[in-house]
């Protein structure tokens, strides 16, 4: 019996490892991040995971003092033939609103307006913060999909930190289960390593995660 207080929440960056995601949700310090998360006011777990591609093409841009200054995910706004690894969690809307808060370092709570996302697709719910749009990307099991991104399609991109690309590489593995040259193929090319790791750095990274 479908519950209209769960949706999907879907990660596509560093959230993908679910022990880092559990943070968010239960509080504490992932390992290689330096911020310490108040988690969720309700530290209840998921209640269903799984594996998503989404059809949002991946890049990196800004800049994270959590991860050395370098850049981090983000997923295109707008669909295209472009596909995105990612994991989702089941949780509760108001859990998704406390990940939002703690996505957006807000100290103040935060409502989303799910229905107007899915109506519009994006929902800028805060301004000029680096994941301050609800994006809708579809549905599973009659639940509504969510994500975060930037509510531009940065076009200036930012080399991403070595220990920010383990994590995604550490993600990639333990939830699509792809092999080593499959990840090499996969971010290769994307905004933000393409301009600065060489194959060969990258498969190196890869190998040593």
């Amino acid at each position: 019996m479908l519950n209209a207080n769960y949706i999907w929440y879907a990660s596509y960056g560093s959230n993908m490892c679910r022990e880092r995601f559990l943070c968010y949700i239960q509080g504490g310090q992932p390992k290689g991040a330096m911020t310490n998360y108040d988690g969720c006011r309700d530290k209840s777990l998921p209640i269903a995971e799984t594996i998503i591609v989404m059809k949002h093409d991946l890049y990196f841009a800004k800049s994270s003092r959590n991860w050395q200054n370098g850049g981090v995910a983000f997923i295109k706004t707008h669909s295209n033939s472009e596909s995105t690894y990612g994991y989702m969690y089941l949780i509760k809307k108001e859990q998704f609103c406390d990940v939002a808060r703690q996505e957006i370092k807000s100290k103040t709570e935060i409502n989303l307006d799910f229905d107007q996302a899915v109506i519009s697709q994006n929902f800028i719910f805060r301004q000029d913060s680096m994941y301050g749009n609800l994006m809708f990307v579809g549905n599973n099991d009659n639940y509504p999909i969510f994500t975060l991104t930037n509510q531009f399609n940065l076009r200036s991109t930012t080399k991403p930190s070595v220990n920010y690309l383990k994590i995604i590489i550490a993600g990639l593995k333990e939830t699509h289960k792809l092999s080593n040259p499959q990840i090499t193929e996969y971010l290769l090319h994307k905004g933000g390593i393409l301009e600065s790791y060489t194959e060969v750095e990258l498969l190196q990274i890869i190998n040593n995660t």
